[in-house]
Parts: structure tokens; C-alpha cells; sequence
């Protein structure tokens, strides 16, 4: 029958046989489809007063476990947070083309983050310190595999809500820890209250890699169990004249024109703008991943230096190591009982250069000491010497090697 409306003029009655397939496993009958459209656009919606008291409330929360070096504090903010919802809720508008839905829930979502991000600022700008802990360094350089995780975090949420099983209901906290949007929205407005750029712009990098690889996803199993069909897209417009929605969505939906939107009308097209967004974001975190992948083969090469000098008993009391453009370079302060002579270090520059891949500029500071001295640093060490990582550089390790250390001058002690 002929219809003006474009989504469901796309639409068909039609499972395919994929789409049979996968009802079955999740336990969905075809007239079940119209009630989950239901019930998640429902959760998805309801952004009345408690829900952005109850989101600002975990924006806190994670801000104050991150300052405070807390993991526990930063996954109970993580259960708290109402995001889940709206999250679905995007996935779900998305793989029904549904442009009011994906409005309400893109609108609710940028929101949310923009407070978050707000009150975070205000927090720490309130704190007396403003250390950087592991838990805000650990999301500031997002990788690939912080998107493979979003990725999958999406595929349970979007699973554990499709499914009529009931048994799945027990892993909504798990999802909600792994969904962990909230985390790095608070670390945005720690690096903005300190006027740290590259701490924000590592948290919201990070941000959008949860929130792209999430939406895809979840998108993905929608779209696999037939919420596209035309009986799921009737429903979605019954369900919009009845003004389901609460709150601030509640006031996007007296917006008639978002009934549909041109550019949701084909799976396809929804599919191609959610990978686009997604590749735009993969970029910055492939180039980090290799930044990251680098520095491990420089800190293993390091470590085998420190290794032989260990065997002839001299011993890295600490290292800082510099990554530039054109290589690294290591400064490592080292007791040792005897002098180690230009030749041997230059030997070592070039073991480590071999095994890293790229030129090590290897420099040693020796303190000498005597034979009980060194029994004493041995057993004062720790497994591990302390390690100063110095971000990257634009000049080249080797200049950079040269402008830091002094001139190389035995000095007893």
C-alpha cells in the first residue's frame, strides 16, 4: 500500500532468514518486536528530574574516585549512571530509522555528557590537589582496543535487552560497568579545570570511541533480529502519538518535524552514517595504538639493557626515557662499582637500538660506590626501577639526549 512516509516505504513484512534465526535464539516471537520497541524507547526517554539528578550524582561520584585513585568509587559511579537507556535507545532509532527517537536520545546523551563535563570542572577547580592519578592517566590515550571494548560492551547491552530470556537480567550491572561513559567525561573536565588540553582531549576521544563502537553495535543486533520491519515502524509512530516520553525529551518531542528525517530512511544509509562516525574516530586511536605499541618495544629494549648491566653487578637506581620524531632516548642513572667506558655504553646504544627498531640514544650517569654500597641499592631497589616516561618530542631523541645531559665527567662518591 502506498505510504508518504519514507522509512516505512523502505520497510517490509518480511523476515529474512537470518532474521527468523535469531528471534528464535533470543526467544522473540515476531509480535514481541513491537513491545521492545516499546519498552526500550520507554527507558530510553524517561528523562525526567531523578534521571539527570541520579547522572550528575555518578558524574560526581567518578570524579571523586578518579581524583582519589579509587577503582571501586569509579565503578560504582559506572552502575549508577542512567546512560544505558539512551544509549539503547539511540541504537534502537537507528536500526528502526526512527528520527524522533534518535533525536530525543542524541540530544539526551550530548547533554548529559556536556554536564558531566561541567560539574566535573567545578569539582576539581574546588579540590584542593589536582594530582594526576592512574585512573585519569589510564583515560587519556585511547586506543583501537578501547573501541573493540565498546564494541563488545554494545553487543551484550543491545543482547541482554533483545532477549526474552530472563536469566540475562542478572548481567545488566556487568553491561552497565562495561558501558563506562561516565569515567571519561569526568576526566574531560578534570584536564579542562587544570588547563590540561590533552587530558581532555584524550578523555573525549575516548568518549566518543565508547559512545561510536556502542551505537554500532548495539544498531547491528537490532537490525539482525528485524526491529526494521514495517510492524516495528507502525508501532514507532503509535507509540510517538502517544507521547510516551517524560522530561526533557518529552519537550524535543513537541518538535513535529523530527517525525522523520530524509537522511534515515534506508538500513543502509543509518549503517553507513554510524561506521563513518566510527571510522572518523578510529583514526586518532590507530596512530595512538602505534604510539603506544612503540614505546613498549623502546621499554623492552631498555630492560634488556638494564638487565646486563645488572649481570655486571652495576644497577639502575632510575630511567627516563624520551620519545621523539626520529627515535628515542634513555637517560639511566646507574651505581656501579667500576667505570663503565664509552665504548660499553655506545655497545649497549646499539643492542637497544636493534631490539626497539629505531635509534635508542642510550645515556648513563654513574655514580660510583663501593662493593657494600652497591649490596645496599641492590637490596634498597625494587623489583622494578621507577620509570619516567617523558611524552613525545618534536625534535629529534638524539638532540634532545644532548640538551639534557651533562657533560660526561666521572665523579666519585
Amino acid at each position: 500500500m502506498p505510504t508518504d512516509d519514507p522509512v516505512l516505504a523502505e520497510a517490509s513484512d518480511d523476515d529474512s532468514p537470518m532474521e527468523e534465526a535469531a528471534r528464535r535464539h533470543f526467544g522473540l516471537r515476531t509480535w514481541d518486536r513491537p513491545a521492545l520497541y516499546r519498552e526500550t524507547a520507554e527507558a530510553a526517554t524517561d528523562t525526567d528530574l531523578p534521571f539527570w539528578l541520579v547522572l550528575l550524582l555518578s558524574g560526581a561520584i567518578a570524579t571523586l574516585g578518579l581524583v582519589l585513585n579509587s577503582t571501586a568509587v569509579v565503578i560504582g559511579a559506572m552502575l549508577v549512571a542512567p546512560l544505558l537507556g539512551p544509549l539503547l535507545g539511540l541504537s534502537l532509532a537507528l536500526a528502526v530509522g526512527d528520527g524522533r527517537l534518535f533525536v530525543q536520545t542524541a540530544a539526551t546523551i550530548l547533554l548529559g555528557a556536556a554536564g558531566i563535563v561541567a560539574l566535573a570542572a567545578l569539582l576539581t577547580v574546588l579540590l584542593p590537589f589536582h594530582s594526576v592519578t592512574d585512573e585519569i592517566a589510564s583515560r587519556t590515550r585511547p586506543t583501537t582496543l578501547d573501541l573493540g571494548i565498546a564494541v563488545f560492551s554494545g553487543l551484550a547491552g543491545a543482547v541482554v535487552t533483545a532477549s526474552r530470556e530472563a536469566r540475562l537480567s542478572a548481567s545488566i550491572p556487568g553491561v552497565a560497568v562495561a558501558v563506562a561513559l561516565v569515567p571519561p567525561l569526568g576526566v574531560a573536565g578534570f584536564g579542562i579545570a587544570i588547563g590540561k588540553v590533552a587530558i581532555a582531549k584524550g578523555a573525549l576521544l575516548l568518549f566518543g570511541a565508547n559512545l561510536a563502537g556502542i551505537v554500532l553495535s548495539g544498531m547491528l543486533v537490532f537490525l539482525i533480529i528485524g526491529m526494521h520491519r514495517a510492524p516495528v515502524v507502525k508501532a514507532a509512530s503509535a507509540w510517538h502519538a502517544t507521547e510516551g516520553s517524560t522530561g526533557f525529551a518529552a519537550r524535543i518531542h513537541e518538535a513535529r518535524w523530527l517525525n522523520r528525517l530524509p537522511g534515515l530512511a534506508s538500513p543502509l544509509a543509518r549503517v553507513l552514517l554510524v561506521v563513518a562516525f566510527m571510522a572518523a574516530v578510529a583514526v586518532p586511536l590507530t596512530s595512538s595504538l602505534r604510539q603506544v605499541v612503540r614505546e613498549g618495544r623502546v621499554s623492552q629494549a631498555i630492560d634488556a639493557v638494564e638487565a646486563q648491566l645488572r649481570a655486571e653487578d652495576a644497577y639502575v637506581i632510575d630511567r627516563e626515557v624520551t620519545y621523539g620524531e626520529a627515535g628515542s632516548s634513555a637517560r639511566l642513572r646507574v651505581a656501579t662499582e667500576a667505570w663503565i667506558p664509552d665504548a660499553a655504553e655506545s655497545e649497549l646504544a646499539a643492542q637497544a637500538s636493534e631490539e626497539a627498531g629505531e635509534p635508542v640514544t642510550l645515556v648513563l650517569e654513574q655514580i660510583l660506590a663501593s662493593s657494600g654500597d652497591l649490596a645496599a641499592f641492590a637490596d634498597a631497589l625494587p623489583e622494578r626501577p621507577a620509570v619516567r616516561s617523558v611524552p613525545q618530542t618534536t625534535e629529534p631523541a638524539s638532540v634532545a639526549a644532548r640538551r639534557a645531559s651533562p657533560p660526561s665527567t666521572p665523579r666519585a662518591s
